[in-house]
């Protein structure tokens, strides 16, 4: 009996070992311990949140080990950590914390931080954040008129040359604010993030989020990170999520388009894997070549990992 339970244990990791490898492009990592670091989202005393009960998520720590023991039968090989020292005085000590993790256990693999590039001192600290080997871009979570702000446009113009992604949650009304600002800048990648931030579910609000992303799509140096779908149907289902990762892919093309888990944010509705899965099945009928794309070329390209 012993024997056979060992059989079957081996044929699991097995299994595991040849799903396609996946990179996560949307994660979180934090450590209220530390100094310097400060998380005003999870909080005990922070106001409500849009996100719901945050107290499942208050844990003093959730780091490399956390996720990596969530994911391991899941074929993350890379991730992807997304701001989310929100309160620290400075932005580049989170910077700096996440490059110590990388050094010793090789995760994240990138870095988007925190930079307020409308600030008169932004060169000096996207320079500050580029000591970190790890650093791929920055996130800005203001509403979207920042983006028309000349200040902010004169520091969106620093990222050129650089390799650097600038990512936003461009939700549809705001469209136009993320086109007029990626055609003064070519060069620099702009991630519509979290799938545009759809904030309804029902067939009018598709239609407008739906154009809105297909005339952002004509822009070449946009792409789209799939993401965050629970927040705003927390009891999804894989039939639910479909449209709208079905369609990300048909505005910006498989080329274009790749996975984030919003982990472990997106834990408040479902399990990881459960996440994960609904992907998989929602692209399986597209070509192995796109699949990998989807699941990690482009997140790889992309983010130079």
């Amino acid at each position: 009996m012993i024997g056979r339970i060992e059989d079957t244990v081996g044929t699991l990791d097995e299994g595991q070992a040849r799903r396609p490898s996946v990179v996560d492009s949307h994660v979180h990592f934090w450590d209220r311990r530390r100094s310097g670091l400060v998380y005003d989202w999870l909080a005990d005393d922070a106001p409500p949140s849009s996100l719901g009960d945050l107290d499942g998520l208050r844990a003093v720590r959730y780091s490399v080990d956390e996720y990596r023991a969530e994911t391991r039968f899941q074929g993350v090989t890379k991730v992807v950590h997304m701001n989310a020292a929100s309160g620290s005085p400075d932005p580049v000590a989170e910077t700096a914390w996440l490059q110590s993790l990388a050094d010793c256990t090789g995760w994240p693999h990138a870095i988007i931080a925190s930079c307020d590039l409308a600030d008169e001192a932004a060169q000096e600290m996207i320079e500050r954040h580029l000591v970190h080997g790890n650093l791929r871009g920055f996130r800005d979570m203001r509403p979207a008129q920042i983006l028309d702000d000349p200040a902010f446009r004169r520091g969106y113009g620093l990222l050129a040359g650089r390799g650097l992604v600038f990512c936003h949650q461009v939700g549809w009304p705001d469209w136009t604010r993320a086109r007029d600002l990626v055609r003064l800048h070519p060069d620099v990648v702009f991630c519509l993030d979290q799938s545009g931030m759809p904030e309804a579910r029902d067939p009018e609000y598709y239609a407008q989020w739906r154009a809105a992303l297909v005339a952002l799509a004509v822009e070449p140096n946009v792409v789209c990170k799939i993401s965050s779908l629970g927040m705003k149907d927390p009891r999804w289902t894989t039939a639910s999520r479909r449209p709208w990762i079905l369609g990300c892919i048909d505005a910006f093309g498989a080329d274009r388009c790749f996975f984030g888990s919003n982990w472990p944010i997106e834990r408040l509705y479902s399990g990881y894997g459960d996440a994960l899965d609904a992907y998989r099945d929602i692209i399986a009928d597209f070509t192995e070549v796109e699949q990998a794309q989807l699941l990690h070329a482009n997140a790889e390209r992309i983010f130079r990992i």
